[in-house]
């Protein structure tokens, strides 16, 4: 049985993972789950506090990442200067080097809601165990895989251009990747409701007509 600290510990390093890829409510959820198995630490609140403050203004106050660059694509992307930041990764060639640098790009493309050019970025459609075979080793439930991440991404983009099939497959595969894709989960769930809520209301129209 994993201790509460052991457990601590792996939250900890779980939000600090889930804030560097920019997943605010997982970020909050495990901040929240941390700050109450811990009962209350100052310090934990206190992280939870950040997140919070993380999700709505601009702050870098949590980066796990020491790199100039890294630390200037990051800031562009919290100021939602998407354009800038695209521009700085192209320029730079990180996206054929760096697997981080090219899914914040294709992240920046979703914020500007150019979705096809998203998944062109992201690349050919493999699984979670051919993708990204630079990124290193990480312990479940420590930190958040990348491929997971961009599993999610590619789940995200494809429901923007309202392929559920392909949304759906997806966001299935980034939670296989990683059991703690709280995004994934929470897209499911909601997926899941609105097809029980389609069913019941072409039910309620069936019956209205006969």
């Amino acid at each position: 049985m994993v201790q509460a600290d052991d457990l601590c510990t792996r939250l900890r390093s779980l939000v600090h993972s889930c804030l560097s890829r920019h997943l605010y409510t997982g970020a909050i959820f495990y901040a929240d789950k941390l700050a109450t198995i811990s009962k209350q630490s100052s310090a934990d609140v206190f992280l939870l506090a950040q997140v919070r403050v993380a999700c709505t203004q601009l702050t870098q106050m949590l980066s796990m990442h020491t790199s100039p660059i890294w630390g200037a694509l990051q800031a562009y992307f919290v100021a939602k200067q998407y354009r800038r930041a695209l521009a700085l990764i192209q320029n730079t060639g990180l996206t054929n080097c760096d697997p981080r640098c090219r899914y914040l790009a294709a992240r920046c493309l979703a914020k500007c809601k150019e979705w096809e050019e998203c998944l062109v970025l992201l690349g050919e459609e493999t699984e979670p165990d051919e993708a990204c075979d630079k990124e290193p080793e990480h312990i479940l439930g420590s930190t958040l895989s990348l491929n997971a991440s961009i599993c999610l991404l590619r789940a995200q983009a494809y429901q923007a251009l309202d392929n559920r099939g392909r949304a759906v497959h997806w966001y299935r595969t980034a939670l296989h990747s990683d059991a703690y894709c709280y995004e994934a989960f929470i897209a499911l769930v909601e997926v899941s409701v609105g097809e029980r809520r389609r069913g019941c209301l072409a039910e309620s129209g069936t019956q209205q007509q006969s």
